[in-house]
């Protein structure tokens, strides 16, 4: 009696076919190829390049802090009820030496120059004193230069980063002359009021007559009292 076959459709199958399951490979071929485990590689690969950047991005921005306009006592006298203040747009904008400068402003009733510190201290770490930094402000004129502490601050810790919204009050802004900002690590003192720039462990120039800057109205949520 003859016996008859019932897979009419069959075919033989190849050395490479999976099974249903993805695993039943033929016994003569590797469980994983060569072209397999490159494209998964880079799939993972792609996945945490992109989380790193993410990741970056995230840590390094914070752009309400960075964009406040930091009132005192003094300054609520005119601020927010005057919303204007001179917006200045430094040449760079890309972090040097583990600092990014952002957000310059001048508030011109109050005597008030502000501006953001972005310092990475894994870069340049903070030594002692209470804000673990001292920032100076440098005015160069055809007269000479003026020095000027900060008058009061705000900060916010992110990661590696440390965000400084700083004001240095009694400025008398000129647009002839220039600008420096001088960032030390720890707490750092001068008996005649004069701080150089060779010693300073970060410099960044935040305006010079060559500097665009333009008279801006802010939102009035973007004043916060210190």
């Amino acid at each position: 009696m003859r016996k008859y076959s019932l897979s009419l459709n069959a075919r033989k199958s190849h050395v490479n076919d999976e099974g249903i399951d993805g695993f039943d490979w033929n016994e003569n071929q590797p469980k994983w190829p060569l072209v397999r485990i490159m494209n998964v590689s880079f799939g993972v690969i792609s996945v945490v390049v992109w989380v790193l950047i993410l990741f970056r991005i995230f840590a390094a921005s914070n752009s309400s802090f960075e964009e406040m306009v930091l009132l005192n006592d003094k300054a609520s006298e005119w601020y927010p009820e005057e919303k204007q203040v001179l917006r200045i747009h430094s040449s760079t904008d890309d972090a040097e030496n583990g600092v990014l400068v952002e957000y310059p402003v001048y508030l011109e009733k109050a005597e008030n120059f502000q501006l953001t510190a972005r310092v990475n201290r894994r870069v340049i770490s903070p030594g002692n004193g209470k804000l673990g930094y001292t920032f100076i402000l440098r005015e160069n004129s055809g007269d000479g230069s003026a020095f000027y502490q900060v008058s009061y601050y705000k900060s916010q810790k992110k990661f590696n980063y440390t965000f400084f919204r700083l004001a240095f009050e009694g400025v008398d802004f000129n647009k002839e002359n220039s600008y420096t900002l001088f960032i030390y690590q720890g707490e750092v003192l001068s008996e005649n009021g004069s701080y150089s720039s060779a010693e300073a462990d970060f410099r960044f120039v935040v305006y010079t007559p060559d500097t665009y800057c333009k008279t801006i109205t802010c939102k009035e949520d973007i004043f916060v009292k210190n």
